[in-house]
Protein backbone atom coordinates (compact mmCIF):
# COMPACT_ATOMS: atom_id res chain seq x y z
CA UNK A 1 0.00 0.00 0.00
CA UNK A 2 2.82 2.43 0.78
CA UNK A 3 4.33 1.79 -2.64
CA UNK A 4 1.08 2.84 -4.40
CA UNK A 5 0.82 5.99 -2.29
CA UNK A 6 4.41 7.00 -3.11
CA UNK A 7 3.78 6.36 -6.80
CA UNK A 8 0.62 8.51 -6.70
CA UNK A 9 2.45 11.37 -4.97
CA UNK A 10 5.32 11.27 -7.49
CA UNK A 11 2.89 11.24 -10.44
CA UNK A 12 0.97 14.14 -8.93
CA UNK A 13 4.15 16.20 -8.52
CA UNK A 14 5.23 15.49 -12.09
CA UNK A 15 1.83 16.61 -13.38
CA UNK A 16 1.83 19.70 -11.15
CA UNK A 17 5.29 20.82 -12.28
CA UNK A 18 4.59 19.88 -15.87
CA UNK A 19 1.48 22.06 -15.99
CA UNK A 20 3.43 25.27 -15.42
CA UNK A 21 3.25 27.19 -18.65
CA UNK A 22 5.74 29.73 -19.91
CA UNK A 23 6.45 31.64 -23.08
CA UNK A 24 9.22 33.99 -24.10
CA UNK A 25 9.80 36.77 -26.58
CA UNK A 26 12.75 38.93 -27.61
CA UNK A 27 12.50 42.72 -27.20
CA UNK A 28 14.72 45.62 -28.22
CA UNK A 29 14.22 48.82 -26.26
CA UNK A 30 14.73 52.25 -27.78
CA UNK A 31 16.79 53.18 -24.72
CA UNK A 32 18.99 50.08 -24.67
CA UNK A 33 21.39 48.56 -27.17
CA UNK A 34 20.95 45.02 -25.86
CA UNK A 35 18.10 42.71 -26.78
CA UNK A 36 16.03 41.44 -23.84
CA UNK A 37 14.52 37.98 -23.41
CA UNK A 38 11.13 38.50 -21.75
CA UNK A 39 9.53 35.38 -20.26
CA UNK A 40 6.01 35.05 -18.87
CA UNK A 41 5.21 32.08 -16.62
CA UNK A 42 1.97 30.90 -15.00
CA UNK A 43 1.64 28.36 -12.23
CA UNK A 44 -1.35 26.00 -12.13
CA UNK A 45 -4.05 26.28 -9.47
CA UNK A 46 -2.96 29.69 -8.05
CA UNK A 47 -2.59 31.34 -11.50
CA UNK A 48 0.49 33.24 -10.29
CA UNK A 49 1.90 35.02 -13.34
CA UNK A 50 5.46 36.26 -13.28
CA UNK A 51 7.47 38.25 -15.81
CA UNK A 52 11.20 37.75 -16.09
CA UNK A 53 13.69 39.76 -18.11
CA UNK A 54 16.92 37.92 -18.97
CA UNK A 55 16.13 35.30 -16.27
CA UNK A 56 15.54 37.94 -13.55
CA UNK A 57 11.98 37.95 -12.22
CA UNK A 58 10.86 41.60 -12.16
CA UNK A 59 7.10 41.39 -11.53
CA UNK A 60 4.51 38.85 -10.47
CA UNK A 61 1.07 38.56 -8.97
CA UNK A 62 -2.07 36.43 -8.90
CA UNK A 63 -5.72 37.41 -9.32
CA UNK A 64 -7.73 38.50 -6.32
CA UNK A 65 -10.64 36.29 -5.28
CA UNK A 66 -13.38 36.24 -7.92
CA UNK A 67 -11.31 38.42 -10.25
CA UNK A 68 -10.21 37.79 -13.82
CA UNK A 69 -7.50 40.46 -14.02
CA UNK A 70 -3.93 40.79 -12.78
CA UNK A 71 -1.68 43.84 -12.84
CA UNK A 72 1.85 44.30 -11.52
CA UNK A 73 4.98 46.30 -12.17
CA UNK A 74 8.65 46.21 -11.39
CA UNK A 75 11.99 47.64 -12.45
CA UNK A 76 14.76 46.15 -14.58
CA UNK A 77 18.03 48.08 -14.97
CA UNK A 78 16.22 51.39 -14.45
CA UNK A 79 13.37 50.56 -16.85
CA UNK A 80 9.72 50.34 -15.75
CA UNK A 81 8.27 46.89 -16.54
CA UNK A 82 4.49 46.72 -16.28
CA UNK A 83 2.18 43.83 -17.13
CA UNK A 84 -1.52 43.23 -17.06
CA UNK A 85 -3.42 40.02 -17.69
CA UNK A 86 -7.06 39.35 -18.44
CA UNK A 87 -8.64 35.90 -18.36
CA UNK A 88 -10.41 35.01 -21.61
CA UNK A 89 -13.02 32.23 -21.29
CA UNK A 90 -12.60 31.22 -24.92
CA UNK A 91 -15.23 29.14 -26.69
CA UNK A 92 -17.40 27.13 -24.30
CA UNK A 93 -14.84 27.80 -21.58
CA UNK A 94 -12.43 25.31 -23.16
CA UNK A 95 -11.06 26.26 -26.57
CA UNK A 96 -8.85 29.34 -26.44
CA UNK A 97 -9.32 29.89 -22.72
CA UNK A 98 -6.36 31.40 -20.91
CA UNK A 99 -4.66 34.49 -19.57
CA UNK A 100 -3.92 37.14 -22.19
CA UNK A 101 -0.88 38.99 -20.87
CA UNK A 102 0.53 42.26 -22.17
CA UNK A 103 3.99 43.48 -21.12
CA UNK A 104 5.03 47.12 -21.37
CA UNK A 105 8.55 48.48 -20.90
CA UNK A 106 8.72 52.23 -20.27
CA UNK A 107 5.08 52.46 -21.51
CA UNK A 108 6.04 50.82 -24.81
CA UNK A 109 4.54 47.49 -25.93
CA UNK A 110 7.20 44.83 -25.43
CA UNK A 111 5.37 41.48 -25.69
CA UNK A 112 2.03 39.68 -25.62
CA UNK A 113 1.48 36.19 -24.32
CA UNK A 114 -1.39 33.69 -24.03
CA UNK A 115 -0.84 31.56 -20.93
Amino acid sequence: MKRNTLFTVICGLVLFVGCTSSQSSMYSSKNSEKEWNITASKTPITNWISIAVNDSVVAGDKPAAFSNTIEARGMYQGHDVHFFSVYNNGILGIFGAGWETTVLVDKELAARFKL
